[in-house]
């Protein structure tokens, strides 16, 4: 018994281990609730910024403003929308997504977001990039949901917890593979590889998180 808890605790520290030894992540509480404040600001932002008068184009991701020094455009890119619909899912997604990081651990959430921040704006930057004009949560937000879904696989081991990564990757293969995507209407050219880039930065994160655990075991 006291194997087994010992065993219980030492996983729950390398699943989270930013979170503190045996201890729940810190951060806002009101009311007794763990109010993730970090996904918060983000998810305002992104609705105040979407749904302002004339502010896409002044905001969005523009490769040729950004090579002129308007470099502000890498983080504000990923906050506009280019519709309600497009807004709706987006922010949704990222609302739950960021929640269930940030509870456990804001650095958590941090990484992943970082992550994705860089895989998605290399991949846009990049000569693999055909786009000069993209917009959206949607690529930034695949990081943090692989790293969740990872999580959700180590802490259930089996066909269970691997079942919602495989539907993720799904998801996006198809989406690549019919340059399309599911669910969401933007109004603009679907362009799902950004998504693809996310996963990877989800990938990094998984990757910082392992190399972390096994330093702790």
């Amino acid at each position: 018994m006291l194997k087994s808890a010992q065993r219980n605790t030492v996983q729950s520290t390398f699943l989270f281990p930013w979170s503190g030894r045996g201890k729940r992540a810190a951060g806002l509480i009101v009311l007794g609730v763990r109010v993730p404040w970090f996904t918060l600001v983000i998810t305002l932002c992104a609705v105040l910024l979407s749904l302002a008068t004339d502010t896409l184009m002044m905001f969005c991701f523009d490769r040729v403003a950004i090579e002129h020094g308007e470099w502000w455009r890498l983080i504000t890119g990923h906050l506009v929308h280019s519709s309600f619909d497009h807004l709706w899912w987006d922010v949704l997604a990222f609302f739950c997504v960021g929640w269930y990081l940030e509870v456990k651990s804001l650095k958590l959430l941090l990484i992943a977001l970082l992550s994705g921040f860089v895989m998605v704006n290399g991949l846009l930057l990049s000569a693999w990039s055909p786009l000069l004009y993209y917009c959206g949560l949607s690529g930034l937000l695949f990081a943090p949901l692989t790293l969740a879904l990872w999580l959700h696989w180590q802490r259930n081991k089996g066909l269970f917890g691997v079942i919602p990564l495989l539907i993720c990757l799904g998801k996006v293969i198809w989406e690549c593979s019919q340059q399309s995507t599911l669910l969401v209407s933007s109004g603009w050219p679907a362009y799902p590889q950004s998504h693809l880039a996310g996963i990877v930065g989800g990938l990094l994160a998984c990757s910082i998180c392992h190399c972390v655990m096994q330093r702790r075991a």
